[in-house]
Order: structure tokens, then C-alpha cells, then sequence
């Protein structure tokens, strides 16, 4: 079972690289048509550009697939997989808690740049920020390991879980 949850993963993550890519092209394209700089110094702005465009789209992902009749992403239906317990707030709660990392990185990655582009040194506040999401996802990964991927510490805060589907 962990193994297929680490594959299933995986899948989900190529689909979230090839959407992050596509992203990055159309950046490339605006700006070359534009002739301008479309990469805000504001941090705040950055951070709500990103949310909006890479971290919504990531979480309605999860969110709709979990929650459907699928019980399960397109990883978690290739891998044979499916989330149980998965009503509407469950799943919210249970992605919401996955995603939680990635926005805490995404967040001080635009702190880190905003203070390196104006020379200043990043503050202590900014590498906290920075580390906190690698410890969350090392012990989320290590939850998974324990439960021999049945379970997660976002699962168990969720009231959710992973089994194998008869699909």
C-alpha cells in the first residue's frame, strides 16, 4: 500500500509539474509580447498571483477528485487506490492540511527574493518559513511510512484514510 500511495503521488505530482510548466510558458509568451516585466518586487502580490494561478488550481485538484464518487485523484484511481470517508469537509480539511506546506514555501520564497533583490538580509522569520514546510512534509511522509500507507497525520486530523479499490 505505501508503495502505490508514493506512486499515486507521483502521478498526481507529473499532472501539477506539466500544469506548473504550461504556466511558466504563458509567463514567458506575456512577457514577450508585452515587453515588460510581469514578476512583481511585492511580495504580498507575488504570493496572491501564485496562490491564485498554482495553489488553487493544486487544491480544487485534490479537492474535487477526493471528494467525487472516484474517492481519489487520477494517481489515487490509476494506483487502484481511494480515499475513504471522503465527504465534502472531510476532504477539505484533508487538503487543505496537504497543501499547507507548499503555501508556507510559496509564501516565504517571495519573502526570501523580495529581501535578496533589495540587499538585505534575509530575516530569521523568512528561513523559519522556509524550513517549517520541509519538517511538516518529512513527518507527514513518516505518518504515511508508520500506517504502511493507509493513513497520514492530515488523514487522521481529516477523519479520512487510503484503501486499496475494488475499481
Amino acid at each position: 500500500m505505501i508503495l502505490k500511495r508514493i506512486l499515486a503521488y507521483l502521478l498526481d505530482y507529473i499532472i501539477i509539474i506539466a500544469y506548473a510548466g504550461i504556466l511558466f510558458l504563458l509567463t514567458l509568451v506575456i512577457h514577450h509580447i508585452s515587453d515588460k516585466p510581469i514578476i512583481t518586487q511585492d511580495p504580498i502580490t507575488g504570493n496572491v498571483i501564485s496562490f491564485f494561478t498554482l495553489t488553487l488550481p493544486v487544491f480544487l485538484y485534490f479537492y474535487f477528485y477526493e471528494s467525487s464518487s472516484k474517492n481519489g485523484t487520477l494517481g489515487k484511481q490509476k494506483l487502484k487506490i481511494r480515499v475513504i470517508n471522503n465527504t465534502k469537509r472531510n476532504v477539505f480539511i484533508r487538503v487543505l492540511l496537504k497543501i499547507l506546506p507548499w503555501e508556507i514555501a510559496h509564501f516565504a520564497v517571495h519573502w526570501s527574493v523580495y529581501y535578496s533583490n533589495k540587499n538585505i538580509d534575509t530575516p530569521l522569520w523568512v528561513w523559519v518559513l522556509l524550513i517549517l514546510p520541509q519538517i511538516i512534509v518529512l513527518i507527514y511522509f513518516m505518518s504515511v511510512l508508520l500506517s504502511r500507507g493507509t493513513s497520514s497525520i492530515y488523514d487522521r486530523i481529516a477523519n479520512t484514510g487510503i484503501q486499496e479499490s475494488s475499481l
